[in-house]
């Protein structure tokens, strides 16, 4: 289970689902992956469908994350509701909407998630053993998209109910003027005091690899980064057929 993991900082390796469709959804989920992440937020991909690719994802036998559209109780509550086995909830950049992320992601007492009887709870068949469960199987994912996070991130890493810390590293070179600049040294540096933090609170961090790039993972691991959302769908059909149209061109 991924939230296991995340507990005991061991490796596992993900993606993400940018198109909405069912049948990459199929193709990714089989090919050895642990967990997929389906974007609510920079999509047109709307709840009837996040719905179908969790069931989808899940009959696989890997497990389904939703990135909810903002930190907001409603978005997160419909995705949980409809089964999925966790959220990455984006723009959290402080200690207050920490705490209300994990407000909206558990029941009383612990949190002020609201009760409802769907996929999640077997309908009301399995009401009972869901609340009794959830807390130990709701996988709960900050995304650490903002300059502004580290003010609050030596707190927000001490939090009971997160999960892991998982860098946005585009929003967050954006935060500070300078979108997609990852090698600047004003952004590694702010970079490396949201690393410091999270790895010293013994809290799992994360890397979204946005191109498929395998080297910057082996990197981001020897820094300390345990659990990877490698490249975006699309990206990855995308790359894949360039590279094989210019072997194709020229060999031609």
């Amino acid at each position: 289970m991924l939230k296991d993991k995340l507990r005991l900082k061991d490796f596992t390796l993900g993606s993400w689902l940018m198109s909405g469709s069912p049948v990459i959804a199929d193709v990714m989920a089989t090919a050895g992956l642990e967990w997929l992440v389906i974007d609510h937020e920079h999509t047109c991909t709307d709840f009837h469908q996040i719905d179908n690719l969790i069931s989808r994802i899940q009959k696989n036998k890997i497990e389904a994350l939703v990135r909810v559209a903002k930190n907001d109780e409603v978005f997160i509550k419909k995705v949980l509701d409809a089964g999925a086995n966790g959220v990455v909830i984006p723009m959290v950049k402080s200690l207050e909407d920490a705490k209300r992320a994990i407000d909206y992601c558990y029941y009383p007492p612990f949190g002020k998630r609201g009760v409802g009887l769907f996929t999640a709870q077997g309908y009301g068949y399995e009401f009972e053993k869901y609340v009794q469960n959830h807390r130990h199987q709701t996988t709960v994912i900050f995304q650490i998209e903002h300059v502004d996070a580290l003010r609050d991130i030596d707190s927000m890493t001490q939090l009971e109910g997160v999960d892991g810390f998982i860098i946005g590293p585009y929003d967050f070179s954006a935060s500070m003027g300078k979108p997609g600049k990852f090698d600047d040294p004003e952004i590694s540096q702010a970079l490396s005091a949201v690393e410091r933090a999270v790895i010293k609170s013994g809290k799992s961090l994360g890397y979204h690899i946005v191109q498929p790039d395998t080297h910057l993972l082996a990197q981001k691991k020897s820094q300390g980064y345990s659990f990877f959302a490698f490249s975006i769908d699309y990206l990855l059909l995308g790359n894949s057929l360039r590279e094989k149209l210019n072997l194709i061109k020229e060999g031609l």
